[in-house]
């Protein structure tokens, strides 16, 4: 094994079926890489504590190449590195015969990996397909088979006919559109609906799921975005599950259809009637069983204690003995219960977050108790109680949308300008990428001084 050198401070290492990238720290080669061979995929790791340490990530390749150049500057984005290291990749990759660039196709080294770990990714780069820096773990085992169709079958199993892989194919590399100035996309989305739905849809519906027209992807679905629209469809049954999944991805790229198959979770034990297969009328049907409570909880007495005896503004005279046998005795006055108002009013400093823009993110407010309610059940969270709060002007609750899925919510305090908690689904911390640029904008507004609480 020799060591040779593949740029400024970086070393490059081929063994039998491994390559190790080594980065100079401190006059000392410190492995950070390893690209090894497991079939007919390639695994990509990172290593720690001098090499003794393995973490797969054939998943994230731009991770990859970001711990590099944190590693080695020439390894960024912009740096002059990267072909190098991709022309390494490449041949070591035609040595162990596991997919390599085509001519004339991207041969960076987002591509180099993403293709390498997952071949059936690399033949959609060969189509032209941009690179994708990142791979979901639904989609990771299926993209890693030696061909589209082996990917057909691990993903819908008998349900994998020949307009299903047609459809699957045309997904993985979607035809170029010639108004788009860039290159196509993954159409990330109607993999991971159709393969939510591959128990309850039929083969037709599966290949119609897939065909629908391609969009910006932005976001890519996650492990338990796919989880719970398995869920959902399978409670809707195959016509309706079918229909809803086309008609939303005929106009959206899937996360607005997460978003109300999530809210028909919650409330699907109180729809009277059959869900409808529109989008707009299952929505429309969730949000009117959604309940709302009009008051707080009052705490129960505890045992051996007595009530404090109400004050009296004015002292009353004595009773006549000779008529007190004849008084009627005055009921006590009904409590009332606080009623929250039907709108939420906030002042214009605070109205005017509704709609702001920050980067991908959308700032938006809740205007009713009932709208603050479905946030929470969305969430997985206890957002639908800060209803009496809101409408006090004790807190405002923020929510963050990205595109027309709400992804996390933020409680603040007007009166010491101060961030309670900013968290997401299931009050899990918001990354670092989300929470900045909001809480600087607030920052910029007046809003806040300084965070406290659970902040990402």
């Amino acid at each position: 094994m020799t060591a040779e050198l593949l740029c400024e401070g970086v070393w490059w290492t081929d063994e039998a079926d491994a390559s190790v990238v080594a980065v100079e720290d401190e006059g000392r080669r410190e492995p950070r890489l390893r690209v090894s061979r497991a079939g007919a995929r390639v695994r990509a790791e990172l290593l720690f504590l001098s090499g003794k340490r393995a973490v797969d990530l054939s998943t994230r390749p731009a991770a990859v190449l970001d711990v590099l150049a944190a590693a080695a500057g020439g390894f960024g984005p912009d740096g002059g590195d990267r072909p190098v290291l991709a022309e390494r990749l490449h041949r070591r990759s035609r040595e162990w015969q596991t997919w390599a660039p085509g001519a004339g196709t991207d041969t960076g080294a987002l591509a180099a990996l993403g293709g390498m770990t997952h071949p059936v990714l690399g033949f959609a780069y060969d189509a032209g397909v941009r690179p994708a820096g990142e791979i979901p773990l639904w989609a990771s085992p299926a993209l890693g088979q030696e061909s589209a169709v082996d990917a057909a079958r691990m993903a819908f199993g008998p349900k994998a006919t020949r307009p299903v892989m047609r459809a699957f194919v045309g997904c993985m590399a979607p035809s170029p559109d010639a108004s788009e100035a860039e290159r196509p996309e993954v159409q990330w989305w109607q993999v991971g609906v159709a393969l939510a739905g591959a128990r309850v849809l039929e083969p037709d519906h599966l290949a119609a799921v897939m065909s629908t027209p391609a969009r910006p992807v932005g976001t890519v679905p996650t492990n338990d975005d796919v989880a719970d629209m398995r869920r959902a469809l399978e409670l809707l049954g195959p016509s309706v599950a079918a229909r809803l999944a086309v008609d939303a991805l005929g106009r959206d790229t899937g996360r607005h259809l997460l978003g109300i198959l999530r809210l028909f979770l919650t409330v699907h034990r109180d729809l009277e009637r059959q869900p409808p297969s529109r989008l707009d009328r299952l929505e429309r049907d969730c949000l009117a069983v959604a309940r709302v409570d009009p008051g707080p909880r009052r705490p129960y007495p505890q045992c051996g204690t007595a009530p404090p005896p109400r004050p009296r503004a004015n002292a009353e005279a004595a009773p006549d003995p000779e008529t007190a046998a004849l008084a009627i005795p005055r009921l006590a006055p009904p409590v009332r219960r606080r009623v929250l108002p039907p709108r939420f009013e906030y002042p214009p400093r605070i109205a005017d977050l509704h709609g702001t823009a920050i980067g991908e993110l959308t700032l938006v407010l809740p205007w009713s108790a009932h709208e603050l309610t479905v946030w929470g059940r969305s969430q997985q969270n206890c957002l639908g109680g800060f209803g009496l709060a809101v409408a006090a002007g004790m807190s405002v609750v923020v929510g963050v949308r990205r595109g027309r899925q709400l992804v996390a919510a933020l409680e603040l305090r007007p009166e010491s300008r101060t961030i309670m908690q900013f968290l997401g689904p299931h009050n899990r911390p918001v990354p670092a990428g989300m929470a900045r640029p909001v809480i600087t904008y607030l920052r910029l507004c007046g809003l806040v001084d300084s965070p406290v609480g659970s902040v990402g």
